[in-house]
């Protein structure tokens, strides 16, 4: 028997690693073959695969997925008097296009038509054309509504072919309000268009969504605003303002005005309600001594609308007051917003203040507290939400009528009780809304010093709380 030497031993070693690591890179290399046949083309349908676009309108408030090969104009643009075109979308691709009013010329001169047929003919063939459109101006104030509440088109427009239309065949027109805004949803679609050019119209329609909070924006700060103004003045007879010039409506001896202005994306609105007004009164908006009431309010970029400021006579024929005139201004300045759309809520309570228990808290049963403190005091906040069907509503017998949220409220206080100290102060203040009422509760217990001060204070902390309660409407 011989014994091979080291040396080829080694030698016999090395080339058996080597042709494994031959064949590794061959079963490799057929391996990569294999994947790069399978996978070629799902990469190519992944690069030709056209996706939608999210557009949103800065003017119109508004967000839609624009179908694969759609473009979007952004207004304003003046397509006819009194409309102006706030967005407009088309299925050929084409940038800031437009369908204004067409210009013809006639024997007695030059006519101009903005209709159905008329924005059909500037669209090519095969083609679809979405816009929105603001009549400029108009519908008066008091014709206002109701408002489209929804973020969506809900009520609208409904699934359906646009080839066949309402106002004509291939054009279909919904009006609604929103925003302070007079609106139309115009739809047009050539009788040619194919069934995916009407699908692709069904898609964008359908994931249209209205921003939930237009910051900045003023015709919803005065429509916001408007509701926390007491029944007595008709708050829907204060006109829209532009942001530039105030706007004024006089109705026999009575005349509302509304300014408004941006700061910062928050819109501070001013109403004026003058009484008595003599024939030759001036159309300016000052606020007449003995005859006036005037209210200020900030609606924020958090949604939030504030009553700020309020001054002026007494109203005529209203006897409930406001909360500006029923308490004092606090010191707090850092405020956090408390809302639940579910049970259609929302204020603000200082930015300090705890939340009890927060994990054991439904949102129709809050409790804050705040900082507790020996030497001030301490506040604690309950707040209640209930169905108007449930039993257990306040007997408001004897409480004192306060205007909250644009609603007739009930307010109550109490000092002292056997369940509390003598300086402690109980309010309660009930709000019976259209679905739901809400009751709150501010317990104030003053510290060892300065008793005056701190109720003073929790008085206008409840005072801010008030001015910043909102009833909620609902929205898609």
């Amino acid at each position: 028997m011989h014994s091979l030497s080291p040396c080829v031993i080694r030698a016999e070693g090395i080339a058996s690693q080597v042709e494994r690591i031959r064949m590794a890179r061959k079963r490799f290399f057929l391996g990569f073959i294999v994947i790069a046949i399978i996978a070629w083309p799902l990469a190519a349908c992944r690069t030709t695969e056209k996706k939608e676009i999210l557009f949103h309108s800065d003017e119109a408030h508004l967000e839609v997925a624009l179908p694969a090969g759609w473009a979007a104009a952004e207004g304003p643009e003046r397509l006819a008097r009194p409309f102006v075109g706030l967005a407009a979308f088309n299925s050929w691709g084409e940038s800031d296009f437009w369908a204004p009013e067409v210009a013809k010329e006639t024997a007695s001169g030059v006519s101009r038509r903005y209709g159905p047929q008329d924005v059909l003919g500037q669209l090519p063939a095969g083609g679809a054309y979405v816009v929105l459109v603001h009549t400029d101006g108009g519908p008066p104030a008091a014709e206002y509504g109701p408002e489209h509440e929804q973020r969506d088109l809900s009520g609208l427009w409904e699934q359906q072919d646009c080839r066949e239309g309402e106002m004509a065949p291939g054009a279909t027109h919904a009006n609604f309000f929103k925003w302070g805004r007079f609106l139309r949803i115009e739809v047009y679609c050539t009788p040619d268009a194919s069934e995916e050019t009407a699908a692709a119209v069904s898609e964008l329609l359908a994931s249209w969504r209205f921003d939930p909070i237009p910051v900045g924006d003023v015709g919803w700060a005065v429509v916001e605003a408007r509701q926390m103004l007491p029944p007595a003045v008709e708050p829907a007879g204060f006109p829209i303002p532009s942001e530039s010039f105030p706007a004024s409506m006089r109705e026999g001896t009575v005349t509302r005005i509304t300014r408004a202005e941006v700061k910062d994306q928050t819109v501070v609105v001013t109403f004026t309600y003058r009484w008595d007004e003599p024939p030759s009164s001036s159309g300016g908006d000052e606020c007449p001594e003995g005859r006036c009431h005037w209210w200020r309010f900030e609606a924020r970029p958090d949604g939030g609308i504030v009553l700020t400021e309020e001054g002026g006579a007494t109203i005529q024929g209203d006897s409930t007051p406001t909360i500006g005139l029923l308490f004092p201004t606090p010191s707090v300045t850092e405020w956090r917003r408390i809302g639940n759309d579910g049970w259609k809520y929302a204020f603000e309570v200082p930015q300090s203040w705890l939340l009890s228990e927060p994990g054991m808290t439904n949102p129709d049963r809050l409790v804050f507290l705040s900082d507790a403190d020996g030497e001030t005091g301490t506040m604690k906040l309950d707040v209640m939400a209930d169905p108007l069907a449930r039993p257990g509503a306040p007997d408001t017998s004897g409480w004192d009528p306060v205007t909250v949220a644009g609603t007739m409220g009930w307010l109550t206080t109490v000092q002292g009780g056997e369940a509390s100290g003598p300086d402690d102060v109980g309010t309660t203040v009930y709000i019976p809304g259209p679905e739901y009422r809400y009751t709150l509760y501010l317990f104030c217990a003053p510290g060892e010093q300065a008793r005056e001060p701190f109720l003073a204070e929790c008085q206008g902390i409840l005072g801010h709380i008030l001015a910043t309660f909102q009833i909620v409407p609902e929205t898609k």
